[in-house]
């Protein structure tokens, strides 16, 4: 995708562990616009999360990342050093994490968080916004993400606020960051059905503020439908099937995309169907496509070699790709 903001090319990520090594993400290709968001679906343990910590280096010690290239609007991050991607972290790109009280200091009042943010933003634009105190600029974001009273949320400490209440400073600090790249890891995973709505209205106000690329995580297809303008799945490492979020809804063409959906979709009365088997090993996996096993609509050559991701055939957009034997792959 020539106009991409974002560019992930053979992204591999690997845990390595005395017992052996096991292969997380396995030769991933995603490309994300300035002003989309793309999101990212699949079961827990398909590579998603791990995917979105790759780009951004904030997997353990113990992963091996290896990629073709990762690009954010054009400048190449694979051969960054730590201290480069460190000083990245937090201009250029920024984190919503599902758990959002890891991404606060516990020791640190709110206001040290923010000020921290814009003044850290301010050196590195050198610009003349830099003469307006942060306090100021501070309560402004907290009232822009609908928290009242934000002189008394500047003063607490993280563990005295809601998970929902940090959700909403996580979303400020991004916004006072204006970076080139979010990434959401599902952000609404832990809130009530209120909070959620609230968080994914804030959600979309964000991409209208900035003119950046969003990646978004999340395993509800509900959330995903609303959110995302396209979507990736991922199974057991690997991108399945790449549509825009209408295309995919209205018509699934992996087995496993269908199977996914089929899963969340049930009439009054009705049991929702489960996907048959589990996850292949990510030590051993098995020969041939890697949802063979699971799949209804598996056949002998499924397990004669693992099937590329191609372009949809018939796909008058030309933004539609599966890994399907189906499908001429």
């Amino acid at each position: 995708m020539s106009d991409a903001a974002l560019e992930i090319r053979g992204l591999h990520v690997r845990f390595v562990s005395p017992g052996g090594a096991i292969e997380a993400v396995r030769g991933v290709d995603l490309d994300v616009r300035r002003g989309e968001v793309l999101g990212i679906i699949g079961e827990s343990g398909s590579g998603k999360t791990v995917t979105g910590l790759a780009v951004l280096r904030l997997l353990p010690e113990h992963a091996r990342v290896e990629a073709q290239a990762i690009r954010l609007l054009g400048e190449e991050l694979t051969h960054r050093s730590d201290d480069e991607m460190r000083a990245l972290r937090g201009l250029r790109m920024g984190m919503i994490f599902q758990n959002p009280v890891g991404a606060y200091n516990p020791a640190k009042r709110v206001a040290w968080h923010l000020r921290r943010i814009i003044e850290r933003r301010d050196a590195a634009r050198r610009d003349a916004a830099a003469a307006e105190p942060w306090r100021g600029r501070a309560k402004a974001l907290l009232g822009a993400v609908g928290i009242p009273q934000p002189d008394r949320v500047l003063a607490l400490y993280p563990h005295q606020l809601s998970g929902g209440m940090l959700q909403r400073i996580l979303i400020a600090m991004v916004v006072a960051l204006e970076p080139d790249l979010v990434v959401a890891d599902e952000p609404t995973t832990n809130l009530d059905n209120i909070v959620e709505r609230q968080i994914l209205q804030l959600f979309q106000q964000l991409r209208r503020r900035l003119s950046a690329a969003f990646v978004f995580i999340t395993h509800d297809m509900g959330v995903a439908h609303a959110v995302c303008d396209r979507i990736a799945v991922m199974y057991a490492g690997q991108v399945v099937e790449v549509a825009p979020a209408g295309a995919l809804f209205a018509a699934p063409r992996h087995p496993y995309t269908e199977a996914l959906l089929a899963a969340t979709r049930a009439r009054a009365g009705e049991r929702l169907r489960e996907i048959p088997g589990e996850l292949p090993s990510a030590v051993a996996p098995p020969p041939g496509c890697l949802f063979e096993p699971r799949c209804v609509h598996a056949a002998p050559g499924c397990r004669a070699a693992r099937p590329p991701i191609v372009a949809l055939a018939g796909d008058p957009g030309g933004e539609r790709s599966v890994r399907c034997v189906r499908h001429g792959a």
